[in-house]
C-alpha cells in the first residue's frame, strides 16, 4: 500500500494544525471530518539522539471543507472530560486519549483534535473477515446436518468484546456522565498492540470505543437508555451466545425501560468472565486466525517505523 503526505483536498487544514503535524496517510473518515495518521512536526526538527527512539503516531481528526466543525467541538469537550477522569480507571485502555486539540471560539471550521493512534481495526472489518472466511456451501459440498452456515465469532473473543463494551459504556454513563450517541460496529475498534496469543494467559485484543462527535454531556435517562439499547442490539448481532438478550425486547418505543448495565452485569458478567478466562485452546486458535486474517486484509495500514522515518525526513527537507 502506498503512503503519501499529500493533504486531501476535501479537508480544511488550519495553519495551527499544519504547523504542528506532518501527515503520513489517511486513516479513515468520521461523521464530521477526515482522520489522518500524523506525527508531530517538532519530531522533524532534529535527528533522534537514540536510534531506538520511536516517534508517536497520532490520529488527527479535522473538519472537511464546508463543515461547521460543531461535531468536532462536541467531541473535544467529551474527550476532555474523559481525559480528566480516565487515568487509573478500569477502562483506561478502552477509550481514546486526547493528545492535542484546537478549539477556537471565533473560527469553528479550524477545530481539530489528536488522539493516540489505535493499532488495529474496527468490528466492521472483523465481521467482514469472518464472513469471507466462512465455508461456501454447494450441492456437492453440503454442511453436516446439525451445522449452521452462519459464521460466528469465536466464543472467547465475543464474550471478551461484550465484557469490555458493557464496562466502558457503563463507566461513561456513571463516572463521566456522558452518553456516546453512536455505538455501532464501525465505532468499536480492537487494539492489537498488546495482543498476544503465545502467552499464558492469552492477551486478547483490547476494545476501544471511538468517535464522540455525537456525545452528550450530562445526558437524560432516554439518551442513556438509547446507548444501552445500541449496545444490546450490537451484542445480539454477534451470535447465538448472546441471544439470551431477546428477553430485553429492545422496544425502541420504550427505550427508557431498557435493562440497566447493573442488572445486565448481575445476570451475565460472572458467566462471561468465567468463559473468557477458561477459553479452550481450539477457540483461542480460531480467534488468533481471525485476527491475523483481518490484519492481512485490512484497508488501513498502521504506519510502520520505516514509513514514519520517511515522513520525518521529508519534513526536515522542508525546514
Amino acid at each position: 500500500m502506498g503512503h503519501s503526505v499529500t493533504i486531501p483536498t476535501t479537508v480544511h487544514i488550519a495553519s495551527d494544525f499544519a504547523n504542528k503535524y506532518l501527515i503520513i496517510n489517511e486513516a479513515g473518515q468520521g461523521n464530521c471530518g477526515k482522520v489522518l495518521f500524523c506525527v508531530s512536526a517538532s519530531s522533524a526538527s532534529n535527528e533522534p539522539k537514540d536510534s531506538r527512539q520511536s516517534t508517536a503516531v497520532v490520529a488527527v481528526k479535522t473538519a472537511q471543507i464546508g463543515s461547521l466543525g460543531l461535531g468536532l467541538a462536541q467531541e473535544i469537550l467529551a474527550l476532555q472530560r474523559i481525559q480528566s477522569l480516565l487515568t487509573g480507571s478500569q477502562v483506561e485502555q478502552q477509550l481514546p486519549a486526547l493528545v492535542n486539540y484546537n478549539l477556537p471560539a471565533a473560527e469553528p471550521r479550524s477545530h481539530w483534535l489528536a488522539i493516540n493512534a489505535i493499532q488495529g481495526f474496527n468490528l466492521v472489518q472483523l465481521i467482514k473477515a469472518l464472513i469471507l472466511s466462512a465455508p461456501v456451501c454447494s450441492p456437492k459440498n453440503s454442511l453436516p446436518h446439525n451445522t449452521t452456515s452462519t459464521p460466528t465469532l469465536p466464543a472467547t473473543l465475543m464474550l471478551h468484546i461484550t465484557q469490555q463494551l458493557v464496562q466502558t459504556v457503563a463507566w461513561l454513563h456513571t463516572t463521566a456522565n456522558i452518553a456516546h450517541g453512536d455505538i455501532f460496529s464501525g465505532n468499536i475498534m480492537l487494539d492489537i498492540s498488546r495482543c498476544s496469543f503465545s502467552t499464558n494467559p492469552v492477551i486478547l485484543p483490547s476494545l476501544v470505543l471511538i468517535d464522540f462527535d455525537g456525545a452528550t454531556l450530562a445526558p437524560n435517562d432516554i439518551l442513556r437508555a438509547a446507548d444501552r439499547s445500541s449496545v444490546y442490539e450490537f451484542l445480539f448481532s454477534l451470535g447465538e451466545l448472546m441471544q439470551v438478550l431477546i428477553e430485553n425486547r429492545l422496544d425502541r418505543g420504550v427505550r427508557a425501560s431498557t435493562m440497566g448495565f447493573k442488572e445486565f452485569c448481575a445476570k451475565f458478567e460472572g458467566e462471561m468472565v468465567r468463559r473468557v478466562e477458561s477459553g479452550v485452546d481450539v477457540d483461542v486458535e480460531k480467534a488468533r486466525e481471525l485476527v491475523e486474517r483481518v490484519v492481512a486484509m485490512s484497508e488501513v495500514e498502521f504506519p510502520g517505523e520505516e514509513v514514519v522515518k520517511e515522513v520525518l525526513e521529508r519534513g526536515r527537507g522542508l525546514k
